[in-house]
């Protein structure tokens, strides 16, 4: 459909011979399916409590765990990505991550149940049922110079780094309400805007340090010069080498 056809009775007669057609419109393949987007596409996303065999779960750390958060299951994340659709020869790249699972008996609300692969028990020398419910996926930043933010973030072990993130997590588990809101706001809000007014002081003291070194051998430059030599200075004004 041509501009003046689509604007017929929208645009007064008075102004229309200042509407001009734009030529024929471009041709645009929209990014409208799996083929066609751009990026990474996710392909498939596999759970299981099978411990992975190059990168399988510490029991000593899952036991540690358990005892703040009884009902948490050691979980490996395998996710199979399609590489960009430009690319050459486009194939399929498989992720690994750790993650944390619960077994929650009583659920807030009906979600479509989780599909997880379970081992022999005991695993590990651990026993423990089937989760219902992922906890977190242990995984670092995606901002890393060159990184898909369409892929996982970076691998992170199943170390003490888990331990502390669960840790953290599950302080909400022993509070009322109105202790988990007052815990969140300090872990959203509070500890993010301290930690930003602590970096503006510390880049300002970083200038007022550079600022006082910078001084201190300029101002013994600027003291060594004589009137003279500030006056030739003027002087070559424009002519300068």
């Amino acid at each position: 459909m041509e501009l003046a056809e689509w604007s017929a009775g929208l645009i007064p007669d008075s102004v229309k011979p200042v509407v001009q057609d734009t030529g024929p419109a471009l041709p645009i393949t929209p990014s409208d399916s799996f083929h066609t987007a751009p990026g990474y596409r996710e392909v498939a996303v596999e759970y299981t409590c099978i411990p992975d065999s190059m990168y399988p779960w510490d029991s000593n750390i899952m036991k540690a765990i358990q005892v703040f958060a009884p009902d948490a299951v050691p979980l490996w994340v395998r996710w199979v990505f399609r590489t960009p659709q430009d690319h050459e020869n486009p194939h399929d790249v498989v992720y690994g991550r750790h993650a944390l699972g619960r077994v929650v008996d009583r659920m807030e609300s009906d979600i479509e149940p989780l599909r997880v692969t379970m081992p022999d028990m005991p695993c590990q020398g651990l026993t423990f049922k089937k989760p219902n419910r992922i906890w977190f996926i242990h995984e670092g930043p995606r901002d890393e110079e060159g990184w898909y933010v369409d892929l996982p973030g970076k691998y992170l072990p199943f170390d003490h780094s888990l331990l502390l993130k669960a840790e953290d997590a599950a302080r909400g588990f022993r509070m009322t309400d109105k202790e988990y809101a007052d815990h969140l706001r300090d872990v959203l809000i509070t500890r993010p805007r301290e930690a930003h007014e602590k970096r503006k002081r510390d880049n300002a003291d970083e200038m007022d340090y550079r600022s006082r070194e910078f001084h201190r051998y300029a101002d013994k430059v600027i003291e060594s010069i004589s009137d003279v030599e500030i006056g030739e200075y003027m002087r070559s004004v424009g002519d300068r080498r």
